[in-house]
């Protein structure tokens, strides 16, 4: 994946491993690399963030079904996963677009 963020890596290592087993990862995947444009959408709405915010950088230059944006809103597989993430974990997410190559040195400053 093409973001960075300051959260547990084994957190995020459980919910992918558990959204493996019940089916939430190939749900996503059905919606990101299916025709049905209908279903791409991401909602940020359940996002409560009582957990508090985590900053991902990332980069559209990757594109479509990954990170792209439609109707003015970042979407895609990389955005739906983490989106559901922060929802399970209680945080709020943060994007910072950036191209690709300016993401290793933007968060080393």
């Amino acid at each position: 994946m093409f973001f960075y963020a300051l959260f547990s890596n084994e957190q995020l290592n459980v919910f992918i491993g558990e959204s493996r087993q019940n089916g939430v990862l190939q749900e996503i995947e059905d919606i990101w690399f299916g025709d049905d444009e209908s279903k791409k959408t991401v909602s940020f709405d359940q996002l409560t963030g009582e957990n508090g915010t985590i900053r991902l950088a990332i980069s559209s230059d990757i594109g479509d079904p990954f990170v792209y944006f439609k109707n003015g809103g970042l979407v895609g597989y990389e955005i739906d996963l983490i989106v559901r993430f922060c929802a399970e974990y209680g945080y709020k997410p943060n994007f910072y677009e950036m191209s690709f190559e300016s993401i290793s040195p933007g968060i080393e400053s």
